[in-house]
This record gives structure tokens, C-alpha cells and sequence, in this order.
């Protein structure tokens, strides 16, 4: 009995032994287990408008914070003072939790457990490295890869092999979201909702999309018909003025300004809420502060954990009166069905939805090799002022707004894609031979060319558009001279399912003696037109 005794004492020793080695082992996976990437994207989302993309305490929020100011998360001598609990403390339950800045939020509801203990590694991360890394200046090739992807150029057209994703809010509710009257108005001119985008320090940004009065209504009609329930209890009664005045108290309690602007105060990581009242439903606002992630699971506001009732009093004091309900009127069917059809036909979809809605014949253009077939200064110019290329479609390229140095820096971008990157770049091209394009007129008229390249304004039959091309009006300044003698040569090896026909070369062979020459007069005669 003894000698069971003992060995029992040891085997429960080795348990013990083995349970406590189990721990550290499971705590050291756990650590090893961080997805740096998964991490790098938290931080981005949450942390980067006020710390800064590389983490030393200086982004663009941090200035309207006053005198308490994020820290620098790189700084060696404060963040080695600080363990790995102290930091799921602060990142969990915010500032106050640790007697520190107000204006640091919670985001422990916000964020699950294996992806706060992610970014608790990402954070520790930035100040073990062995020197601190420089401050990284953006290269004017960086600027227009980053441009491509954040404006969602891969989610319309063709670019390689890079894939869509979704670059903006969702839509699917839109209609317990917006107010009528405003929806319209910001589609006719978008303008800037968050400062910092709907991608925190990113590119993004609501293009224009140039609609008439009458698409932008139809359009509105269709996303205002685009909701899941209807709506619950209005916020409205006699306690009105009462829960105004508890928002305000909970606007200062929660910091709500150390992100927001409010009356020309405050910061620009989230959206400016001083003319929230004619932009959101009071009943959409509550809903949303009460839990933001389930509206939008990639929306960088926290969940508060405010109750419904405090959610909305915050609604209330954002917006004191009901504003005159123009949606509550029944939408028109016909005009919903109009604006479906034009959501469709622009693409919405690809960038709130991650739906390939563009890639199809109709759709915008493959911009693969766009470095072969344009001249430079006109994508510049193009870029800036988008105009219509085939006019009869509904699907059309977007203004972004981009400044000169955004517009220069994805015409480089595009201009490097080309077939063979290594041929030296294309020369200017020289002026067209007048005798040529004059037989290259001749030689567009016979071939009855602007029937499937009408200039805008020509009439159309209906029925044809699908045969159409884009106009040639300014292929003089748009097109590069080699690009199109290649494209004449063999439409089908730049664009495979083009309908352009072959009219000089049949599998490699020439079908007239004078191919080359035509196809020079064809190429001369283009490079006249520069309207």
C-alpha cells in the first residue's frame, strides 16, 4: 500500500508537471499563432488614425486630441515597461481602465479573443525590432498600385491577375439607413463622408458618376426599396428634450468626439455628425450605435456597449428633430426597376458587394497591357476629366476627383503595364503622313468603320449597340501608333472575342499584297483626329 501511496504522489506530481507544461506550451502556440497580416489590418482599421500607420503616435486624428496625445507604440524605454496584460487591458476596456486618456476606446466587444490577442502581438511588435525603421515616404509607383487597389479599378475592369474586393459600405439595407432628400443629392455630388475614408487612410472615395436628375431619383428609389425589416419604434414623444440631454452626457462619456467632429469641433477618423440629421434615420442611428458590427462587421467605430435605451438618446441628441419623412411614401415600381437596372449597369455592386458586376462584353475595358495602347498625357488628362467612350451604355467610367499628383501617379502606374515591360518606352509619335491619311480616309470610309465606331451623338438603332466599339474621335491623342498597326494585324491577339473583324491578315497570312501599307494609311488617318 505504501509503494501505491508513492507512485500515486508521483502521478499526480507528473500531472501537475504535465498540465503546467501544457499551459506554456498552449500560451507560447498561442503567441506563435498570430496572423501578422490579420493583425497589420486591425491595427490599420482601429488603431492607425490615431497612432499612425507605423505606430509612433502621429496620425492624422492625433492633432485634434489636444494635450493628450496617443502614444508613440514604437517608443523602446515606455513599451518595454509595459506586459502583454496591460496591453489586452488598455486595447479591451480603453484608456479609463488603466487611468489613462479618455479618448482611447474600447474595443474589447468589438474585437474576438484570438484577434485581440493578435493585435496585442502586432502592437508589442513595433518596438522589438532592432532599430527603429525609417519613416516610410510613399514612391510615386507605390502611390498608383495602392490608388488602383483602394479605388477599386480592379473591381470593373481587368488588371492582371489582381482580384476585386469590397472597398466600400454595404448597401444591402440602405434603405433603414438614408433619408430621401440627401440620398439624392449625394449622388448627383458625392462628396466625402469620412475623412479618412470608408478604408481607414486609404484612397477610397464615392466617385461621380455624372447622373441626370432623373437617374439619381430612380437610383435612389431602388436603394431606399433595399431593406431586411421594417422599421422598428420611432423615436420620437414628450421625453424628447429629456434623452437629448442624456446624449450629450454619453457623448462626453464615451469620447464620441476624440473621433467625430461635432459643431467644428473634434476629430476625423469617423464621419463629421453635426449634420447627421438629415443624412441618417433616427431609428437606423440607434440601431447602429447599440451594436456598429452588426450593420457593417468591417466598421471601424467600436461597439460602446451602450443599452438600447442610452443608444438612443445619443440618436436623439444627434438629431433633436424628426426630419420630414419624403420616404415614407410608397417608391413608384417603375422607378425602383430603373434604378436596379442603373445600379446594375454601373457597377455599384463591385465595389459595396464584391460582385464582378463589370466583367462582362459590355463592361469596362481590360486594362491589362494599357501601357501598349495609350499615350500617356491623355490617361493623365483622361483620369482627371473621365468622359464617356461609348456613349450608349449605362455602365460609364467615374470622376474620382483626383488631384494632379493622384492622376499622375496611376497614369505611371498603367503605363508600366505593358506585354514586354522590358522594350525600351514608347517614342512620340511622329506626325502622320498627309498623303497616307488621306488614302487611310478613304480606306475608313470603304470599310464603313464608323458604323461600329460612331461619334457621340450619332444615332443608333436599336438593337445595335451591342456590336458597337468605343469612338474614334480622339485617337489621334488617345491611341499609340504601334499599338494600333498591332491591333490591325491581329485584333484577336489583343483582345481574344473581339468583334473586330480581320481585314488584312488571316492566320499569320497577309489576304492582300498591300496589307501593311493600308493598315499605315488606316493608322495615319487615326492619328489626324484630336477633337
Amino acid at each position: 500500500m505504501r509503494i501505491g501511496r508513492m507512485n500515486l504522489a508521483g502521478w499526480r506530481k507528473a500531472c501537475a508537471l504535465g498540465f503546467l507544461l501544457a499551459g506554456v506550451m498552449a500560451a507560447w502556440l498561442g503567441s506563435a499563432a498570430a496572423d501578422p497580416e490579420e493583425a497589420r489590418v486591425a491595427f490599420r482599421r482601429y488603431c492607425a488614425a490615431c497612432h499612425g500607420m507605423e505606430g509612433r503616435g502621429d496620425g492624422p486624428n492625433a492633432p485634434s486630441l489636444g494635450e493628450t496625445q496617443p502614444r508613440d507604440l514604437t517608443d523602446p524605454g515606455y513599451m518595454g515597461k509595459l506586459s502583454d496584460d496591460h496591453l489586452r487591458k488598455v486595447i479591451a476596456e480603453g484608456g479609463r481602465s488603466v487611468d489613462r486618456s479618455p479618448f482611447m476606446p474600447a474595443f474589447g466587444r468589438t474585437l474576438p479573443g484570438e484577434k485581440l490577442r493578435d493585435l496585442v502581438a502586432y502592437v508589442r511588435g513595433l518596438h522589438t525590432r532592432r532599430e527603429r525603421p525609417p519613416r516610410k515616404v510613399e514612391a510615386p509607383e507605390e502611390k498608383g498600385a495602392r490608388l488602383v487597389r483602394e479605388l477599386g479599378c480592379p473591381n470593373c475592369h481587368t488588371i492582371g491577375d489582381i482580384r476585386p474586393r469590397p472597398i466600400a459600405p454595404p448597401l444591402e439595407r440602405a434603405g433603414e439607413k438614408f433619408r430621401r432628400g440627401w440620398l439624392i443629392e449625394f449622388l448627383k455630388i458625392p462628396r466625402r463622408i469620412r475623412p479618412l475614408g470608408h478604408l481607414p487612410l486609404s484612397y477610397s472615395r464615392m466617385p461621380e458618376f455624372r447622373l441626370s436628375q432623373e437617374e439619381a431619383e430612380a437610383l435612389a428609389a431602388y436603394l431606399l426599396a433595399r431593406r431586411k425589416e421594417e422599421d422598428g419604434q420611432r423615436i420620437s414623444g414628450a421625453s424628447a428634450a429629456k434623452e437629448a440631454a442624456e446624449g450629450f452626457q454619453l457623448l462626453l462619456r464615451h469620447g464620441c468626439r476624440a473621433c467625430h467632429a461635432f459643431e467644428e469641433t473634434g476629430g476625423v477618423a469617423g464621419p463629421d455628425l453635426t449634420h447627421v440629421k438629415g443624412r441618417l434615420r433616427n431609428e437606423w442611428m440607434a440601431r447602429f450605435i447599440e451594436n456598429p458590427q452588426s450593420w457593417d462587421p468591417a466598421t471601424p467605430m467600436p461597439n460602446l456597449g451602450v443599452s438600447s435605451v442610452e443608444a438612443r438618446a445619443l440618436a436623439r441628441f444627434f438629431s433633436p428633430e424628426e426630419v420630414g419623412r419624403q420616404d415614407a411614401h410608397p417608391l413608384p415600381p417603375n422607378q425602383v426597376s430603373r434604378g436596379k437596372a442603373l445600379f446594375e449597369g454601373l457597377g455599384c455592386a463591385s465595389c459595396h458587394e464584391a460582385v464582378a458586376a463589370a466583367k462582362r462584353p459590355e463592361g469596362p475595358p481590360d486594362l491589362t497591357h494599357l501601357g501598349d495602347k495609350v499615350q500617356a498625357e491623355w490617361l493623365r488628362q483622361f483620369l482627371k476629366k473621365p468622359r464617356p467612350m461609348r456613349f450608349w451604355l449605362k455602365a460609364r467610367m467615374p470622376d474620382f476627383r483626383l488631384s494632379e499628383e493622384e492622376a499622375d501617379a496611376l497614369a505611371r502606374y498603367f503605363m508600366r503595364h505593358r506585354r514586354d515591360p522590358e522594350v525600351k518606352p514608347i517614342p512620340p509619335a511622329e506626325a502622320p503622313d498627309p498623303s497616307r491619311a488621306e488614302a487611310g480616309r478613304a480606306l475608313f470610309v470603304l470599310y464603313e468603320c464608323a458604323k461600329c465606331h460612331p461619334a457621340p451623338g450619332a444615332p443608333l438603332r436599336p438593337g445595335e449597340d451591342a456590336a458597337l466599339a468605343p469612338s474614334l474621335e480622339d485617337a489621334g491623342l488617345r491611341l499609340n501608333p504601334d499599338w494600333v498597326l498591332r491591333f490591325l494585324r491581329n485584333p484577336q491577339s489583343i483582345y481574344p472575342g473581339t468583334k473586330m473583324p480581320s481585314f488584312f491578315y488571316d492566320a499569320g497570312e497577309p489576304i492582300e499584297k498591300d496589307a501593311e501599307e493600308k493598315m499605315r494609311s488606316i493608322r495615319d488617318y487615326l492619328m489626324t483626329l484630336k477633337r
